[in-house]
């Protein structure tokens, strides 16, 4: 089976995409994972430099799964382009503000002291410099989908993109914060 990756920036719709995969009958990583159980020292993912050490076993837990979500993979996609040349590539987006109002409220959520959570700001610049890196990157790559559940996307455009039957399910929409 060809691999999926689903590329997009965190609160864009990966956990329902990492569902979608699963209703399609992929095995399916649902992130985050970090490589030997620990998190990547990086509190807003901004250090790329850390990676190359953990892709020996990043590449072997790629070996047991068919689809992927979530972090760390937005952040390799480059690498997994080179490692899988032929695997389908999906980025979800959403709208920046959206996303940088349910960020926050995750972290919130999580418990993370106010003082601690970066403003609306960093969290859109982060967004729009990684939709942009991504967008460029794949430009003319025809395994390559963006995807947008807020804006309606679903089971007609994601099916059609991996050559699968459209279930009879509703398109999942899980963690929804805003």
């Amino acid at each position: 089976m060809i691999k999926v990756f689903c590329i997009g920036m965190f609160k864009t719709g990966t956990t329902s995409m990492g569902k979608a995969f699963e209703v399609l009958g992929y095995n399916t990583l649902n992130g985050p994972w970090w490589p030997k159980g620990i998190m990547i020292n990086d509190p807003f993912y901004e250090r790329s430099d850390l990676w190359p050490i953990y892709y020996e076993s990043i590449k072997k837990v790629i070996l047991k799964y068919d689809a992927f979500q979530d972090y760390p993979w937005m952040f390799l996609f480059k690498e997994i382009r080179e490692w899988y040349p032929d695997s389908k590539i999906i980025l979800t987006i959403r709208d920046p503000n959206e996303l940088a109002l349910s960020d926050i409220a995750m972290l919130k959520r999580l418990k993370i002291p106010e003082k601690n959570i970066p403003k609306k700001d960093k969290f859109i610049k982060r967004y729009i410099c990684h939709r942009n890196n991504v967008l460029d990157f794949f430009k003319s790559d025809k395994d390559f989908l963006k995807f947008n559940i807020f804006a309606g996307d679903g089971w007609d455009k994601l099916c059609n993109f991996l050559k699968k039957d459209k279930p009879t399910l509703n398109f999942p929409n899980l963690n929804k914060s805003l």
